[in-house]
Parts: C-alpha cells; structure tokens; sequence
C-alpha cells in the first residue's frame, strides 16, 4: 500500500497551535485588563487622558469611601445613600459624616469644572486638598452640621490639573434627612460646558415653571369667568403646586433667588408639593371626565393626603421623610385608581378621554420617576421631570381642550340663535317697543307691575260690519281673511313708527311715541292699503271691505298686569277709552279716518292734511264736549276735490248744528250735497235736523 506523504500537514498543525496560542494570550491579556479595571474601580481611579472632554463627563461608578467613625477605607458605588450600602453585614447609620474619593486622570483640556446638583445634606468638595465650593457646612456631629442643596459649578483651579491628574475628595455630613450620602452624580468638563450645563438646566427649570403658571393662570381664569368649570380651578391647584415642587427640587431655583431661604423650609416645600399634587390631580381627573365617582372619592383621597401634609407640617424632616415610603403605597393606588377612571370613560366614549389618557401616562411615568429618583433609584441625572410631564400632558389635551371649546362656541352659537329666535317670537307677543317704553332690553326683565306714564298717540281700526262678514265665512275662512288683511295693514303702522298693542278680533289698537303726524300718516297708509286690497278681493270675487280709524292724542300708562306666573302688558287710560269711541264713530258717520281735537291740536302743521270739522262728542270722565274732525286724505283724488269745493258750506252747516241752529245747517247741507250727493255725512245732518224740527 502505497502511502502519500505531503508538506502540508505539518504546516496546518502548526497554524492551529499558532491560533490556539494566541487566543490562549488574547484571554490572558483580556483577564489582565479586566482585573486591572476591577483594580482601578475598586481604587477609584477614572482615566479619561485619551478623552478630550468635548462634553462633560459623569464621575459614576465606585469611589473611595471612609466612613468618619470606623477609619476604614472601601469602595462604594455612587449615586447613592450610605444607608442603603452594606458593610460587615450591617447598612451605615443614616446620621454621620464620610469622604468620597476618586483619582482622575485628565487629558489637556484647559480650565476644567465640576457640578453636581445637591448631596445629603451637607457637602464640601476638595481637589487635591483644595476646596473649590461647598453646600452648607459639614461637621461631625448635629452641633456643627449645617445642611443647604444649592450649589453653583465649582471651577477647578489650572495649577492643579497641569500635571494631568486631580483627586476629587467630597467630604459628606447628613444629621438631618432619613438617608444621607452622594445622591447625585458628578459631572466633570470643561469649565464653559459645565456651566452652560448649569445655566441650560437652571432655564430648563425657569421653562418649566413659567409654563406651569400661565397654564394655571388660565384655568383659574377660566373657572372665575364660568364659577361652575371645577375642574378648571382643581387643574390650576395642580399646576400651582407642580411649580412649586419644580422650584424646591432640581436646580432649587427658589435658594437660587434666595440664598438665605431654610433647608426646613425647602424640604417642606419639596415634600407637601409631593403629597399635594397626588390628590389634586385625581381630583382633577374625576371632575374633567365627569366621571360619577366624582361626590365621593375626592374625600377618600384627600384624607390620608392631609394626615401626610400635616406630618409635614408639624414635624422635623428627619422624622417626615420616612413617611415617603408609605405614600408611594398611597401613590401606587391613586395611580391605579386613575387608569380606571380613564378605561371607565374611554368605555363610555367621551370626547378626548383617549388622548387624556396618553398625556396622563406621560405625565404619571414622569412621576414615578421623580419617586424612584428620591428613593435612590436613578434612571436618569435629572430629578424634577414632574414639571415637564405635566406641560407634555397639557400639550395632548390640546386636542381635547381645542375640541371642548369648539363644542362650547357652538353650543353658545346655538343658544344665542335660540334666544334670539326666542326674543323674535316673543316679539310677536309683546312688542320690543313696548319694552323699550318700560326701559327694558329683555324680556326676562319685565317684572310684574312695571310701568311708565307717557305722551302718545292711540290709534284704533275697526272693519266695519265684520260680524255679517264672518258669518258668511268658515272658521279657516275668517281666519286666513284676517291674516290676510293684518298682513297689509300692520306694516302701515310699523313703518310709520307704531306698533300694535292689540289685536281685539278684527280691530287693531296701536301706539306711537313720536309725533302724531306719525300715526295720522298711518292711517291715512291703512285707507290707501285697503283699496288696494279691494281691488284684488274684487279679482278673487269677494265682497269689498270698509275700516274705520279713530286717532286720539293724550296720557296713557304702559305697563304689566297680571299674576307672577301669567301675565300680559297692557295700556290703562281714558285716551284710549276715548280713541275708541272716535273709532266708532266712523261707522255712524260712515267717515274713514276720525280725529279728536287734541290730536288735531298736536299736528305740528294741520294745514298740511284735508281735514273739516265733523261733529262734537261727549266723553265718559270729561265736562267738555271733544270736538271731532274728518280727514279726508287716502280717498281717491276726485272725491278730495269735491269735499274741498263743499268745505267751508259743510263746515258753516256743522258749526251751525252745535249753535243749535237747525234751519241753518239744513241749508248749508243742501248746498253741499246739491255739488257733493255722496257726501253720507251731509245727508246724516241734513235727516238729523228735519227730525229735530
């Protein structure tokens, strides 16, 4: 058997040795590196030579730690309370002093800075024995420990950082809060980005904050212009108690502005802002969604809410802080108890509750993460992003706010359409002029027994044989006649600055303010409606219509009579009594249009119109006898012209019958009738004096 030898196989045998040892070096090296980097975390050494800075750093991770009371050295992960931290089987006491360090080694960076927000609860930082700024002041005991959270970037001196490494030494002393210790982290930069840092997280928060007030401004607003919006005012408690809680938390821009301000004060704040804003946004909640739970919870979750505020209000911190972790029991179930109230009305479909549900997530995971950040669980470097989620979740009730307004001006539109269609029939039954009269805009205004004495004009139109006329007629049939005749005569009186006070049947009574010219016009526009109106009834094969119109002038009362649950306006006079018995005379006279002398006396200039005296009345209440006067315009031209050429004998045959003078009037009545035979008023005179003979 012949067997093939090859210079290969060697070679692969060697490459997979090669490979094998090399890989061997490669894990060697690696467990090198790595034990070197567990070395120098647990040295508490940060190299950052081969970093430039270009932004700043976080000093995270393990630092050097001494606890002042035993003396010994250990490494501990930071941020972090000591409490929290195990050492020999035992958690550090929450009162104490200690030092955090760490060795930096540094590139060429130029002038370099630090900054962190605040620590618990006294805190003064060294590099390389140097202090370079300080919170409060720290000490040994409760005796020389002052604690304060506001600081400024604390700039790190050039001549200590030319040798391109620093030691950073925090020196911590808490006697005063639950937990104490480094809380928050480090950042290390260049000394323009950590105070552009600084200034971008201060405006951050002066962002916040304004945005916070305008909005509850507004909703205040709101609930003042409209007393029953509660869920505005409950909204605006929120916002005001979120800005208040910014402002004692991150940047402290309260200590910011007032330096001298107590920690007490401070943590107060920070802690009631907390236990607050809980309930008032459930508060909120219940009332904006109208959910029917909204009489009875607000009492249940404000109880236990008060019991915490009022532990913080009459208690040292050291003692209310630990009441922290019971209320994010309470936390958890309002925040239960708010996702059912929004499943409650996204289930009954109400308008946005989907898009208020989505901003209040938003809103309660920026919560909860301000929770987790005070119990030392850091998710991120910030610890009062309340704020902004309170502004993300306004911003997604845009739509739901956008929306409720749009509903309310449409509604508000439809009201006032639906009052004015109200005011505009109601007008039909009391006339606006009439209110005007009593000096009143609305008639929701007009009180029963409101009234008013004035100067007016009182004008009365009758049809003349309107009962042998109805009866001739249906029902429908009177009715569809009377509209229609309304229908012409009404504007004659409106136009001219009237209005209708009645309708009696087929009479009309009518008032104008104005001058009386205003209604003697009228009448005279009534006169020349009606034969026009004749015209077309004789088309339509109808027997034509005759009105007779009285017009008076003198003193009346407008007002309101009646009961509170039904009454009516109405006017109270003897001018009207009298206007009406001028009205009736017109169908002994067979006259169209009849007017007293006070209203003849009261045209600016009778001259103007076609008038002669008729006749002489006595008036119910009056000694005098009222003088009555014919006008004679609206009548065709021809039958003006007659009674103008028979005026003066007409007028000597009347002035002759009030004398008593009966053989008188009868001849001057026959001259006007040999020139006039259809003056009916004439022939009633010259028949009234044979029989007085």
């Amino acid at each position: 058997m012949h067997h093939r030898s090859s210079s290969i196989s060697p070679d692969r045998s060697y490459a997979r040795t090669t490979r094998w040892m090399l890989f061997a070096l490669a894990l060697f090296c690696f467990a090198c590196y790595a034990e070197n980097r567990t070395d120098e975390r647990k040295a508490g050494a940060r190299d950052y030579s081969e970093n430039e800075l270009s932004e700043p750093v976080l000093l995270d991770g393990s630092w050097d730690f001494q606890w002042s009371g035993n003396g010994e050295n250990r490494t501990i992960e930071v941020p972090g309370a000591w409490n929290n931290q195990q050492w020999k089987g035992k958690p550090y006491p929450s009162y104490g002093k200690a030092t955090y360090s760490t060795t930096v080694q540094l590139p060429d960076a130029g002038p370099l800075a630090l900054y962190s927000s605040r620590q618990g609860t006294a805190w003064e930082v060294f590099v390389d024995d140097v202090s370079i700024g300080a919170s409060g002041q720290v000490g040994k005991d409760s005796r020389h420990h002052r604690p304060a959270f506001f600081i400024e970037p604390m700039d790190i001196p050039l001549s200590l950082t030319e040798d391109g490494e620093i030691r950073i030494r925090v020196e911590i002393s808490n006697f005063t809060d639950r937990s104490g210790g480094m809380w928050n982290l480090f950042f290390l930069g260049k000394k323009e980005d950590i105070r552009r840092l600084w200034l971008g997280r201060l405006i951050f928060d002066v962002f916040t904050i304004s945005a916070i007030l305008a909005i509850g401004l507004y909703h205040l607003a709101l609930f003042l212009s409209r007393r029953e919006d509660l869920a505005s005012l409950a909204f605006s408690l929120v916002c005001l108690i979120i800005a208040v809680r910014v402002a004692s938390t991150g940047e402290h821009l309260i200590e910011f502005l007032y330096p001298e301000v107590s920690f007490e004060l401070m943590r107060k704040l920070e802690f009631l802002s907390f236990y607050l804003a809980v309930p008032a946004f459930l508060t909120f909640l219940l009332l904006a969604l109208n959910d029917p739970w909204r009489n009875v919870l607000p009492v249940l979750v404000w109880a236990p809410a008060t019991i915490f505020s009022l532990s913080v209000l009459f208690f040292p911190v050291g003692v209310y802080s630990h009441t922290l972790v019971y209320f994010f029991v309470f936390f958890a179930l309002c925040l239960f108890l708010g996702i059912a109230l929004w499943v409650r009305a996204i289930r009954r479909k109400d308008p946005g509750a989907l898009a208020s549900f989505l901003g209040g997530t938003i809103f309660a995971l920026s919560a909860v993460h301000d929770i987790l950040y005070a119990s030392e669980v850091y998710i991120t470097t910030m610890g009062n992003l309340a704020g902004f989620g309170l502004i993300v979740f306004l911003l997604t009730q845009s739509y739901l706010l956008a929306r409720i307004f749009s509903m309310a001006f449409r509604q508000s539109k439809k009201l006032s359409d639906t009052l004015m269609e109200t005011n505009q029939a109601y007008a039909r039954f009391v006339p606006t002029d009439f209110l005007n009269h009593l000096n009143r805009t609305d008639i929701r205004d007009v009180r029963l027994g409101d009234q008013i004495e004035s100067q007016m004009s009182i004008l009365f139109t009758d049809i003349r044989a309107f009962t042998n006329l109805s009866e001739r007629m249906s029902p429908q049939e009177n009715f569809r006649f009377l509209n229609s005749y309304l229908k012409r005569v009404v504007p004659c009186i409106t136009e001219e600055g009237g209005f209708v006070d009645k309708y009696i049947g087929d009479a009309v009574m009518a008032l104008f303010a104005g001058p009386p010219e205003q209604a003697l016009k009228a009448a005279i526009r009534i006169q020349q409606e009606v034969r026009n109106y004749n015209q077309h009834r004789q088309k339509q094969g109808f027997d034509p219509i005759k009105v007779g119109i009285g017009l008076h002038y003198g003193k009346l009362m407008l007002g309101t009579i009646g009961s509170e649950d039904r009454m009516e306006s109405t006017v109270i006079s003897d001018a009207v009594n009298t206007a009406s018995r001028i009205e009736r005379l017109t169908r002994d006279f067979g006259s169209p249009i009849l007017i007293s002398e006070q209203f003849f006396r009261a045209l600016e200039s009778p001259a103007a119109y076609n008038t002669r005296l008729l006749d002489r009345m006595q008036v119910k209440g009056k000694e005098a006898p009222l003088r009555v006067y014919e006008v004679l315009d609206g009548q065709p031209q021809w039958i003006l012209d007659l009674h103008f050429r028979t005026r003066e004998s007409f007028e000597l045959g009347v002035e002759a019958a009030l004398q008593g003078r009966a053989q008188d009037c009868r001849r001057f009545m026959q001259e006007v009738l040999r020139e006039n035979p259809a003056d009916s008023v004439a022939e009633m005179y010259l028949q009234r004096m044979t029989e007085a003979r």
